[in-house]
């Protein structure tokens, strides 16, 4: 099994008001943390999807993961999935077997949740694998091979670029296995979100 992780960052994050990926989690900026949660797990082929800024947040990201520009990030996640993908089979990874899609401000996930995602994966691995938290299923979530042409195929209508992955889960549901991970119910959008998480993992 051969699993890269794609983690996503090119929004522009209008809401917190600056760059979200650089905001500094227990000295290390938002994204950087997210790759460090993701190679702890074991997971050693880590591609960053940039869109917004990329240019100032590039400068300050890990120099050991890949690097894919989304010039047209405005359109949704689904085009930030699009194009890394198409980066990950046809240029970078061709032999990959699962795409494992995290967010860079699910900071809540840690190496434990993706590690708990990967063990599922080994027993399911045709099957994709999602996180469970309340009434909602998403990433990260791990796509097998079979689903890479959904995934590049993204962009055929704006509703798939803005629902992203969600399209795919929807479309394969009877082939998707859950996992429990309340910790991926929480993002960051405000300055205010970061606060309070600080305050919280700091007790």
């Amino acid at each position: 099994m051969n699993i890269v992780s794609l983690i996503l960052a090119a929004g522009e994050a209008k809401r917190f008001g600056s760059l979200k990926q650089l905001a500094v989690i227990n000295g290390q900026s938002m994204l950087n943390t997210a790759i460090t949660q993701h190679r702890l797990a074991g997971i050693d082929k880590i591609v960053v999807v940039l869109g917004a800024k990329a240019n100032r947040i590039q400068q300050q990201i890990d120099p050991l993961v890949d690097v894919v520009l989304a010039p047209n990030w405005q359109l949704g996640m689904g085009e930030s999935i699009r194009v890394g993908v198409d980066f990950i089979k046809h240029r970078r990874y061709p032999k990959t077997s699962n795409i494992l899609i995290g967010l860079g401000d699910q900071v809540a996930v840690k190496s434990a949740q993706i590690l708990k995602l990967c063990n599922a994966v080994k027993s399911n691995s045709t099957s994709i694998v999602a996180a469970d938290y309340g009434d909602n299923i998403g990433v990260p979530a791990c796509f097998p091979a079979h689903t890479f042409n959904d995934l590049l195929n993204l962009n055929s209508t704006n509703a798939n670029l803005q629902k992203g992955a969600k399209t795919i889960l929807s479309a394969y549901r009877q082939n998707v296995v859950t996992v429990n991970m309340p910790e991926a119910q929480l993002d960051i959008d405000t300055t205010e979100d970061l606060r309070r998480w600080c305050n919280f993992s700091s007790q």
